[in-house]
């Protein structure tokens, strides 16, 4: 059996597919399978994925585009490796990446079915936003544990950086049915909540993954993402809430921002204006979606 499957879902990404690929060629953790998902690309995504030689390498194509999740979804079936990872197509892995993360889980305890690691971004992040993440980083947010972690995730003040961190047992991957096709936005919270409702996850302590910033999403997508996240976790939200966590004005203030940096200025500010309980971080990560359009 393979000790990896490498999951890697990619539509119309002729421009970055190789660097990922190369990424996962450059491992220095060598038992693994990549299983590069095609979901109907009009660009010649699957014949650079074709181009690279390595038998380790998989390819397979979706006649239709049925999005990320389905595509993850494809790639979760022919994995035949004991851990699975993913990675996404406009992200890269240090060279370290399989081996420091196999061997932190594999030292862990059996409640563990998973591992992430820290994150830097491409292009860096500016400063107003570096002044933002040094204000959110002096709460007491836990960066490792089970479901207690699932009112941070819902209240926006846990979160693994994207499915590119992850190294996760796979059995635990196929018992909770991998991810939600219906999510368009959204898919790696709703994911990972449902794996932490099964085992424990581990920080790991080291920057392993680089993430380009390569395009943004439309705030109705977003909108649509929030709206399907209230309904599939009504009571976890609940319970988070009467628990003292701002689950629906966080993730409200989010959906003002994602207007913001839109330029659709008249819906942003009837969210935030709406807001209740705002304070000085709030008017700040407000102010700095402003800044970015």
């Amino acid at each position: 059996m393979t000790r990896i499957s490498i999951i890697l879902p990619a539509y119309n990404e002729n421009d970055v597919l190789s660097r990922a690929i190369s990424s996962v060629l450059e491992q220095t953790f060598e038992d693994w399978e990549l299983i590069v998902v095609d979901d109907s690309s009009t660009d010649s995504t699957p014949e650079i994925a074709n181009s690279f030689t390595d038998d380790r390498i998989r390819l397979y194509q979706h006649h239709t585009n049925r999005g990320g999740s389905a595509a993850r979804n494809t790639g979760i079936i022919n994995a035949t490796g004991e851990y699975i990872s993913f990675l996404d197509a406009d992200d890269e892995w240090w060279d370290r990446k399989l081996d420091r993360q196999l061997t932190a889980l594999t030292s862990a305890g059996d409640d563990v079915v998973a591992t992430y690691c820290d994150i830097t971004r491409e292009p860096p992040s500016n400063s107003i936003i570096k002044c933002a993440q040094s204000i959110r980083k002096t709460d007491s947010t836990p960066v490792d544990g089970g479901d207690e972690l699932i009112p941070y995730i819902l209240s926006r003040k846990f979160g693994v950086g994207g499915s590119s961190t992850l190294l996760i047992k796979s059995e635990i991957v196929r018992e909770i049915g991998g991810f939600n096709p219906l999510f368009k936005r959204h898919q790696d919270y709703e994911f990972l909540i449902r794996v932490l409702q099964r085992g424990e996850i581990l920080y790991q302590d080291e920057i392993l993954v680089t993430k380009h910033q390569t395009g943004s999403v439309s705030p109705e997508t977003i909108h649509d993402a929030k709206e399907q996240l209230f309904e599939s976790f009504e009571a976890e939200i609940r319970d988070a809430e009467e628990g003292g966590f701002d689950v629906v004005k966080e993730q409200k203030l989010a959906l003002a921002r994602s207007y913001a940096s839109a330029g659709d200025y008249d819906i942003s500010l009837k969210l935030f204006s709406d807001l209740k309980n705002k304070n000085t971080y709030d008017y700040i990560r407000f102010i700095k979606s402003l800044t970015r359009t």
